[in-house]
This record gives structure tokens, sequence and C-alpha cells, in this order.
């Protein structure tokens, strides 16, 4: 088991891929559509990965368990900064709808937007 995830970590350094945006976009159900990661080495290593779920749990526990634990709305620095001088402006419209999003993380989607800025 180790070994396999030796294999992903070197890929996410390889890719230049952080431990949130990885988890979340191997606990999507299209991952293969969606990644950057379109490389043929990493396509093996997710099939093993896949065969060795399969026979310790199940691909949807491995997901459910990703979904649980990583976060999908990471607030960006500028935007949380943004949010925090408008608030001591007392205008808290930005901080309340930052807080909104970060509480209501299950109805995220990926069109999902702070004003016309991406929160993640």
């Amino acid at each position: 088991l180790y070994p396999l995830i030796d294999e992903l970590l070197h890929f996410m350094q390889r890719f230049n891929k952080d431990y949130n945006n990885t988890f979340l976009s191997l606990s999507q159900d299209n991952f293969l559509k969606n990644t950057l990661m379109n490389d043929s080495a990493f396509i093996l290593w997710y099939k093993k990965w896949q065969k060795n779920l399969n026979r310790l749990s199940s691909m949807k526990e491995a997901k459910d368990l990703m979904k649980k634990n990583n976060p999908i709305i990471i607030p960006r620095n500028h935007l949380v900064e943004e949010a925090l001088e408008e608030a001591g402006n007392g205008n808290i419209n930005s901080f309340h709808k930052l807080i909104v999003d970060v509480e209501n993380q299950d109805t995220f989607t990926w069109k999902h937007k702070l004003g016309s800025r991406s929160i993640i």
C-alpha cells in the first residue's frame, strides 16, 4: 500500500498538485475526464489504486471518505482579506457570503462563484 501512496505523492509533485485539489479530483465520479493529470503513467497508477481499493473496500467508500475529509472550498487569501477589509468599513456582505459558502460545501457546484471570482 505504501508504494502506491509514494507514487501518488510523486505525481502530485511532478504535476504541482496540492493535497486538497488532488483528493477532490480523486473523489469525483468523472475523475479521468476532469483532471489535468492525463499522463499515461498516472492513469496506470489510477487503475492500480482502483484495483487495490476493490480488494480492501470499495470505490464508493473511498470517495465518501475523501469527500468527508477534504473541503471543497478553501477561500483564497486575497478574498478573505477583501471581505475583512470591507467588513471593517461597515459592509459585511462579502464576509457573510464567504462564511455561507464555506459552511454549505455540500451544495457547492463547480460553477459557483463569489461575484465574478472563483473562491477555490
